[in-house]
């Protein structure tokens, strides 16, 4: 995957290099501007993927700028950076057309986060490239699984049937390979294909021709054949479930598509556009990831790959509260298991956070006077736990004098 491309316009030098290593080290590719000057016309050879600019810049104040990009080009999205002190411009940009904007002094994470945010934004605007021209494009494309299809009905679905080759063939029926003649024949689950069948297939395969079921007269095609499987096939061959010479038949092109979590950079990307596609069917506004919805969605294994992908985005479109996505607006599988892993790992403050935020949806505060006795009971219970009791060792722990410990023990009425 080719690594987004930001500029940056901003006449401070400290600033230009600061955000230089930062979105470097993140895997982008940076241009630097010290103005404004020129920019626009560099357009006319390169577009990256976002513009990082200052709001005041010699040459060109940012407004006009960011107004001249709305211009010519509406889809790419620009991050404005502001000191306090030009709030009231930000809020002009950001209305104006802006992606967002960053107030100065900046927090270099926040910046390298929002900026990924931009690119996502920006890859799905951008329209899918042409790539289908095969000389086989405007003819027919037939599709079946041979999974889903019972043994006793597959053959008939490939390769038709003549009227009276079996019970209830009241009539002819053309089979897929004759409907994908001069076009092509996608076979899904190849894998699960009954071994008389690929003995068949290998047949027509080989010769181009076939016979219909109760027929006598070879039928004659040209069909390009596209298979698919989630199996292992050359494990299924060396276990002889699987014709040698259909695999090797079939194995011209080979492209192995690996699953999610072995591919977790594609999974920001994905999830963004699965979000967008949502809320168009849907009706709703896109919604957005924060950071540590992002790394959980990384972290996680999608067992079910893009399918289970596609339809978490649909979960979140319909049950997520606000805009953007927070943790506890995830299903309660996902939700859990963050929840779990985030205390495992020392990440208590996240749990924390989570914690909170269904408070404050409850109404319930205030919330010091709810957490603060039960985050000293937890401490000390656990304590004392460890310490089998001992006061005096368990204090040493919690980094308080023995007085203390039993001063809070009584005041929680924490049973000896």
């Amino acid at each position: 995957m080719a690594a987004d491309r930001i500029w940056v316009i901003d006449d401070d030098n400290s600033i230009r290099w600061v955000l230089e290593k930062a979105l470097t080290k993140a895997g982008m590719e940076v241009r630097s501007f010290e103005s404004a000057v020129g920019v626009v016309e560099a357009l006319d050879k390169e577009i990256p993927d976002t513009i990082v600019t200052d709001i005041r810049v010699p040459g060109k104040d940012g407004l006009q700028l960011l107004s001249e990009l709305r211009e010519s080009h509406p889809d790419l999205p620009v991050i404005i950076m502001t000191a306090h002190s030009d709030l009231d411009s930000a809020v002009s940009a950001y209305h104006g057309g802006a992606f967002e904007y960053l107030p100065k002094p900046f927090d270099i994470k926040e910046a390298v986060d929002q900026v990924q945010r931009a690119c996502r934004k920006s890859a799905a605007a951008k329209p899918a490239a042409e790539s289908n021209h095969s000389q086989r494009a405007a003819k027919p494309f037939i599709a079946i699984n041979t999974a889903a299809v019972p043994r006793d009905l597959l053959e008939s679905e490939l390769f038709g049937h003549e009227r009276g080759a079996f019970t209830g063939a009241t009539e002819r029926r053309i089979g897929r390979f004759e409907q994908a003649d001069g076009g092509t024949l996608f076979l899904d689950e190849i894998g699960d294909m009954p071994a008389d069948l690929q003995t068949r297939l290998l047949r027509v395969l080989a010769d181009g021709e076939f016979y219909r079921v109760g027929g006598r007269a070879p039928v004659k095609v040209d069909v390009r054949i596209i298979a698919a499987t989630h199996q292992d096939l050359e494990a299924l061959v060396n276990r002889q479930e699987f014709r040698e010479d259909l695999f090797h038949r079939l194995n011209v092109i080979r492209i192995k598509l690996p699953s999610l979590r072995e591919r977790r950079e594609d999974i920001p990307l994905l999830m963004s556009h699965f979000l967008q596609s949502a809320a168009e069917e849907l009706g709703e506004e896109t919604k957005e990831l924060t950071p540590e919805v992002e790394e959980l969605m990384r972290s996680w294994d999608w067992p079910g790959n893009v399918r289970q992908l596609e339809n978490t985005a649909r979960w979140i479109t319909v049950m997520a509260a606000g805009n953007q996505v927070h943790l506890d607006d995830l299903p309660p599988e996902m939700r859990e298991e963050a929840t779990s892993e985030s205390v495992y790992s020392g990440d208590w403050d996240e749990a924390l956070r989570q914690w909170a935020r269904v408070e404050l949806k409850r109404n319930d505060a205030p919330l010091l006077d709810k957490a603060l006795p039960l985050f000293e009971r937890t401490l000390i219970e656990t304590a004392l736990e460890e310490t089998g009791g001992k006061k005096h060792e368990a204090a040493t722990i919690l980094g308080w004098g023995r007085n203390t410990l039993t001063r809070k023990i009584k005041e929680l009425d924490i049973e000896s």
